[in-house]
Formats: C-alpha cells, structure tokens, sequence
C-alpha cells in the first residue's frame, strides 16, 4: 500500500530557523513549588479537565516536590516560592513559554506595525520545536543543575477578610542563555497599508519587543530582559 502521507507531505511549507537569547540578569522561575499551589496553578491554565490529574503528577515530578527537606516545606507553609521545571539533565523552561511571549509582543506592537490581528497569526504560523528549553551557563556548554540563587520579598493582596501580607521567594539564574528552533510559515504578512514583511522582518520586530518586556517570571522588576545573540535559516536541503 503506497504511503499517501510521504508522498504528498509538502517540505516547502515551512522553514527552520534557529535562535540564540543572552539573558542579561536574572531569568526567574515562574512554576509555583508548593503542592497545593502547582495543583491550583495547573487548574487555572488549563483548559482541557481531562488532562488535569496527569499534569498535576507531571509538574510536581519536574519540580522535585517529594525531594524537599522538612525544613523547606515549613517554609512553603509559609511563603509562595516558584522556580523553574528540571530533570536528570538539570533546569528548563517550556517551548510553549517562549511562544507565548511571542504572542504577547505581537498583541503589544499590531498596531504600530499595522498589522490586523498579529497575535492570532503568530500562533498560526510560528512554532517553537523543543518541548523543554535548556537553561545553559554562558560562554560554556552546560546546564543550569540548581538554581544560580532565589531572592525573597513580600507579596500584599486584599482579600474578603481584609489585607493580607506573605512571603515570596523566587528562584532565578544568572549568566543563561538558551538555544532553540523555530518553525515557520512560508509566508509573509501583509499590513493594512499594503506593506509585506517576510518572516526575518516580523519575527524581529516580536524579537525587539520582546527583549525589552522580557522571558519568565518577575518581569515587573526588571527581570528577563535580553538580547537576541543570534537568528539565522537553516538550510534543510543539507
């Protein structure tokens, strides 16, 4: 029986390109550590129920909940401490993150680039490859295994009962950089005006943006921000 799938699967559609992000301070991590919080964090984001239990089980493995000392849960108890997902082969964050602030750069700048509907033609057209995205140390080729450092500070929010204060403590890494690959439409976006820009042009101007507003968490305070070190095709036909 011919493969139809093989035949007719159209190699032209896409290009891939590859990009290089230097961080230029702390990159913190946004997944909350407690057990109660990554539970409440993943039923809120997500939207398919089914999946939920399984993602829960999932998130706490790759946070290392059960690995916490005594003294580390009775800080828990006590505070809101995020950090970032990790494995055997050290610290990450996920694709899906990265196109995310993709999307949130083209919903910023649509209408100076004058372009209708950025943000949904981003998430139509510009796929990030890697599931997980590894944390590397600068001007080496080597992971992140723990942490760089965490900071802590108090979190304020008004409640039915009256205010409320808590502890926070974020977990962040310096020196990082990270590598991954894009996956593009072959085609280029039209603006109101007429003007046509390929996929380098617009992906640039997400990157300009982006760099600016930052990756992760903590971003209100200057975290995340960085510079785009390299973007570049990659020739498929080699």
């Amino acid at each position: 029986m011919e493969n139809l799938a093989q035949k007719f699967i159209n190699s032209d559609l896409f290009s891939v390109y590859t990009m290089t992000l230097d961080f230029k301070g702390k990159l913190c991590g946004g997944i909350p550590k407690s057990e109660k919080a990554i539970e409440g964090w993943i039923r809120a984001n997500v939207e398919d129920k089914s999946k939920l239990e399984q993602m829960v089980a999932d998130t706490k493995k790759s946070m290392n909940v059960d690995s916490l000392s005594e003294s580390d849960l009775e800080n828990l108890a006590k505070s809101a401490w995020n950090g970032f997902k990790s494995d055997e082969h050290g610290l990450y964050i996920e694709g899906r993150q990265i196109k995310s602030m993709f999307k949130e750069s083209a919903n910023v700048i649509k209408n100076v680039l004058n372009v209708s509907a950025f943000k949904a033609r981003v998430a139509e057209r510009v796929f990030v490859q890697e599931d997980k995205v590894r944390l590397r140390i600068v001007d080496t080729e080597n992971f992140f295994k723990e942490p760089s450092g965490s900071y802590e500070g108090m979190v304020h929010a008004m409640t039915a009962m009256g205010k409320i204060s808590a502890l926070k403590r974020v977990d962040y890494v310096e020196n990082a950089y990270i590598d991954f690959t894009l996956k593009i439409l072959n085609e280029k976006i039209i603006t109101k005006d007429k003007k046509r820009l390929d996929v380098p042009q617009y992906i640039m101007h997400l990157i300009t943006h982006s760099q600016e507003n930052g990756l992760g968490a903590e971003r209100s305070q200057g975290n995340g921000k960085f510079t785009c070190a390299f973007f570049g095709k990659v020739d498929t036909d080699e």
